[in-house]
């Protein structure tokens, strides 16, 4: 019977089998760090309760998206072309496309700072009229270049097909350093302790991400870089329209919430939302290993070996989200009361979520194959849409239904902009994303 599944396996195309031998490390590493995410957040919200996690996960959405803008588009377009020039061993140009790109984050999310510093009362009080977020989201403001530091070092390792290593920095050094300041202040926790916490989680975070690329690449010392300066803005306009209308669609609603209603609604729906994100851990965790094996086969022009690994993918991604999905939608009311009882109203709005999700990862990694295969304007266009009627629909929505109300937007909006994508790769490469018979090329 081993022999048999070994022979099996042996049979895979070797493009899948590259990304189901790499998935499996990252997938472990992946779901250890959704499972610390959720730990973090649970704690948070019963520690803090609904009042001030709604002040905290309000200031952490804004500073989520403006460490998204600081990085200038830049992540996906380092992936992309480190992976390519990599793969010719044009180790040169990799370090060029590494040096120039982290000199642009860090001068982007240095101003951005500063500009945010001067409006963090404005925008606490003219746009939300809660003085009490001025102090957490100044606080805050120190978590941005740290951040785009550590985010732009994962793509970086990525582009050499360094899963583990950048899931490591991406998605679990963070919780884990988190928790354990967590624990050595036990329950004596509350919004500043815990924004000093995630500072100095970040910060290290960043320098462990430094050693790990150092360590990485050592044909890279001592050579000079050559610089693609203007190919890489030029990739990167489309990709960092397309990131910032990501962030509109997936936390417009939060940002609108505050807008209308207190502090406790928009802890709630902030527990409801970041629940029901973790539900796209397993298209990131495959996402991270087949971007670039993505870049490399389309631009070396082969189109069915492409075709058979993304159809797949879409497979392995549907199969293993749907327990997720059951486990989502039959016991909303205990996962949400593993925050604490205060939030069982965020039962509705778990549901709603995950279904917008699954559905969105029925389509597969169409926003990855836009972008690896140079179609990112017409992702940018179908994100830019998308945020637009998503904004629309929370601003029609949240003051009537509320809570319930910004989840149908943002579930709403998600599955439009998949499905635009799937219409777009069909167009444009000739193929469905879908697994099934009836999606045949």
């Amino acid at each position: 019977m081993i022999n048999n599944l070994k022979n099996q396996f042996e049979k895979i195309d070797p493009s899948f089998k590259e990304v189901i031998q790499g998935s499996f490390a990252a997938f472990t590493l992946r779901v250890t760090g959704t499972l610390l995410v959720f730990g973090v957040n649970a704690y948070i919200a019963r520690e803090l309760g609904p009042h001030d996690a709604g002040i905290y996960f309000l200031a952490m959405t804004i500073i989520t998206i403006s460490s998204q803008i600081g990085r200038l588009g830049l992540g996906n377009s380092i992936v992309r072309f480190i992976a390519s020039f990599s793969a010719v061993a044009n180790w040169k140009a990799v370090k060029g496309i590494f040096v120039r790109s982290l000199q642009f984050i860090i001068i982007g999310t240095i101003l951005l700072t500063l500009l945010l510093f001067f409006l963090v009362p404005n925008i606490s009080i003219s746009i939300f009229n809660k003085r009490e977020l001025i102090h957490p989201l100044t606080f805050m403001l120190l978590l941005i270049v740290p951040t785009a530091i550590a985010i732009h070092l994962g793509e970086a390792l990525r582009g050499l097909k360094k899963i583990s290593k950048a899931i490591l920095i991406q998605n679990v050094s963070i919780p884990v350093l988190v928790l354990i300041g967590l624990l050595v202040f036990g329950t004596a926790v509350d919004i500043e302790k815990l924004i000093k916490i995630y500072i100095a989680a970040v910060t290290t975070t960043a320098v462990l991400g430094f050693l790990l690329w150092n360590k990485t690449t050592p044909q890279l010392k001592g050579i000079k870089p050559v610089f693609h300066t203007a190919e890489l803005l030029d990739t990167s306009k489309s990709i960092f329209i397309v990131s910032i209308m990501y962030m509109i669609i997936l936390w417009a609603s939060t940002i609108i919430m505050g807008i209308y209603y207190d502090n406790d609604q928009v802890g709630i729906f902030s527990i409801a939302i970041r629940t029901a994100h973790l539900m796209s851990f397993v298209i990131t965790s495959i996402d991270a290993i087949a971007a670039p094996k993505i870049a490399i086969l389309y631009h070396t022009q082969k189109h069915s070996e492409l075709v058979r690994m993304v159809k797949k993918i879409t497979r392995l991604i549907v199969v293993i989200s749907l327990p997720v999905l059951l486990a989502f939608l039959l016991y909303p009311g205990l996962i949400m009361s593993v925050f604490g009882s205060q939030y069982s109203q965020g039962q509705s709005v778990l549901q709603i979520l995950v279904i917008g999700y699954f559905v969105s990862i029925c389509t597969g990694p169409v926003g990855v194959l836009l972008m690896m295969s140079g179609n990112e304007r017409f992702l940018r266009n179908i994100t830019m849409l998308t945020a637009a009627i998503n904004i629309i629909l929370c601003f029609v929505l949240i003051p009537r239904y509320g809570i319930v109300g910004a989840a149908y937007a943002t579930s709403v909006c998600m599955t439009i902009e998949k499905i635009l994508s799937l219409l777009v790769i069909r167009w444009k490469l000739k193929f469905w994303t879908f697994p099934f018979s009836i999606c045949r090329a």
